[in-house]
């Protein structure tokens, strides 16, 4: 996880507890318990992993009309705003 969109430790914590509830139901079952686990988390973390390496290079603008632009955007939009997260999908 690249630290340009500060997730890793939300990250981390979805990831607990999507993995606590996947071993909950398959107790008897960790390898399914694990691919489950695994299917429910790769589509979020890529998503995420995927927006913070697209704010490597916005993070670091020097001062300008780019700079400013986007830190004008920040205000604008909430990027997770619309979405639903069912951490059991």
């Amino acid at each position: 996880m690249f630290p340009f969109f500060a997730q890793g430790a939300a990250q981390a914590m979805e990831d607990a507890a999507v993995l606590a509830g996947c071993l909950a139901d398959r107790p008897e079952d960790p390898p399914a318990a694990l691919r489950r686990y695994e299917d429910i988390r790769r589509r979020r973390a890529t998503r995420v992993q995927q927006m913070s390496r697209g704010r490597a290079e916005s993070n670091h603008l020097p001062d300008g009309p780019a700079q400013q632009a986007r830190d004008g955007s920040f205000t604008r939009e909430d990027p997770f705003r619309a979405q639903r997260v069912d951490l059991r999908a």
